[in-house]
């Protein structure tokens, strides 16, 4: 796979990289086609900060000329208190009152003054429309943990978006990486590769240790050319069908009896995934199954992919097998992720940048030994 040209950020980095290798300001001024006052203010910021210094800040106004008058804001807060009602049915109740404010500003200012209780939060949940073709994207999760005299039992699902046909629902005993990876290259084997898979922030799907999630999960998926999706935090509509397939699984364990032992839990899981795919008809596929609605990926499953290609002349090392890197007689941390990894290292001053593939990973300071994941600020 080539390299090919990045990101704004590692394009700032490399301006950065080059002004204090020597380079003339007008000579990156011309290539890059910014104002050297903006180069200067991009190498007093990684001076000051690192690499996160180069990412995008918040541009909010000082002030908003379209901002809502006093008056309107506490008549919105008034029917708030009164209805408990959210943005679009207050607008329309305001309009009948000869007040015109848009449903998205009633609810900022819902927010702005703390009127959400905390179980009434949602977020926007992710494209909630049905993809137009198969294996698009699959929606994948656990259906919790069932307790069994033989041992704990946690099925893992795995739904394309636009049949709902159950590429897989399998009872495992562990949710390690080692265990799914293994059933999803099983999946990858039989039914090809989809374009991207929706998962929740939870394990094994997402770290902890790195501030994006960065997991292991995610590293085999884009290895794949498979683009990894993160549904909204406590918001499972975004994974609204696989979460309708567990309710549905519910109904059906509940029906027949829940199995006691392993195996049978297995072959359980198994005949409900039959049934589902092939007998039961869905309002939603026009009183179609799944099945005849399904159609496997083109995209076949590659075991060993090709290396990414890093450019020429690039430092490149190997990670250990716990991801971290030795540099100059030291180890330092990078990322569990990516354990083995073949990453590329740009020392600037006592800095090593640290990246994966088109990723920009860690930073590390040589004098003082501190290791940081490189990620935006949160907006506030």
């Amino acid at each position: 796979m080539p390299w090919k040209e990045v990101g704004v950020v590692e394009q700032r980095m490399e301006v950065v990289i080059r002004r204090l290798g020597g380079e003339r300001v007008s000579k990156l001024s011309r290539e890059f086609g910014v104002q050297p006052k903006t180069i200067h203010k991009w190498i007093a910021r990684y001076q000051d900060e690192g690499a996160p210094g180069l990412f995008d800040r918040p541009r909010r106004p000082h002030h908003s000329p379209n901002r809502i008058s006093k008056t309107t804001e506490l008549r919105i807060i008034e029917l708030r208190m009164e209805y408990g009602w959210g943005g679009r049915n207050l607008s329309d109740l305001l309009a009948q009152e000869g007040i015109v404010v848009s449903a998205s500003t009633v609810d900022r200012v819902i927010a702005r003054n703390g009127l959400i209780r905390e179980h009434d939060r949602q977020q926007p949940a992710l494209r909630r429309f049905q993809r137009d073709k198969p294996n698009e994207l699959w929606q994948m999760d656990f259906k919790g943990e069932y307790r069994l005299p033989g041992g704990r039992c946690t099925p893992l699902s795995i739904i394309d978006d636009c049949s709902r046909f159950s590429i897989e629902l399998y009872g495992l005993r562990s949710t390690v990486y080692e265990r799914v990876s293994e059933r999803l290259v099983h999946c990858f084997e039989e039914f090809g590769l989809p374009d991207a898979i929706l998962m929740d922030h939870g394990v094994p799907w997402y770290s902890t240790s790195h501030p994006e999630g960065f997991s292991r999960i995610r590293n085999l998926l884009i290895k794949q050319g498979i683009r990894p999706v993160l549904s909204g935090i406590s918001h499972p509509q975004t994974q609204g069908k696989v979460e309708r397939f567990h309710r549905t699984l519910s109904r059906h364990l509940r029906w027949r009896g829940i199995p006691q032992e392993f195996d049978a839990m297995c072959d359980e899981l198994a005949r409900f995934r039959r049934i589902y795919n092939e007998v039961k008809p869905h309002d939603s596929l026009d009183r179609r199954t799944p099945a005849e609605c399904y159609q496997p990926s083109a995209r076949r499953y590659n075991p060993s992919p090709p290396e990414w290609e890093y450019p020429p002349g690039a430092t490149i090392k190997k990670l250990t097998p716990r991801g971290t890197l030795h540099w100059d007689g030291h180890l330092y941390f990078v990322c569990q992720a990516i354990p083995g990894e073949r990453v590329w290292v740009r020392k600037v001053d006592h800095r090593l940048l640290v990246v994966y593939r088109d990723i920009m990973t860690r930073e590390i300071n040589t004098k003082t030994g501190a290791t940081t994941a490189v990620a935006p600020r949160k907006q506030k």
